[in-house]
């Protein structure tokens, strides 16, 4: 799972910037590149908003909650449940 996440913020360090280069040398100017760093950061918190609000992975990890870790519902995770 680590390499995953490495992979991607590798990636997003490397290519943002080159995009923002990118962008801003075909308009002309740096304010151009600033624009999708923000549209790109706006579209980032929009979609953490609407993860949050719908919590689309919430009854799988519950799942995983009860027959994987033996969780009763409404306890700590951190809490061993007790047979």
């Amino acid at each position: 799972m680590a390499g995953v996440i490495l992979f991607f913020t590798c990636g997003a360090a490397a290519l943002g910037p080159l995009a923002m280069g990118a962008i801003s040398d075909a308009f002309g100017d740096a304010k151009y590149g600033f624009v999708l760093a923000t549209g790109l950061a706006g579209l980032l918190f929009v979609s953490l908003l609407l993860n949050w609000i719908f919590n689309p992975a919430r009854e799988l990890l519950q799942k995983l909650d009860r027959t994987e870790y033996d969780v009763i519902s409404g306890q700590e995770p951190g809490v061993q449940a007790q047979l």
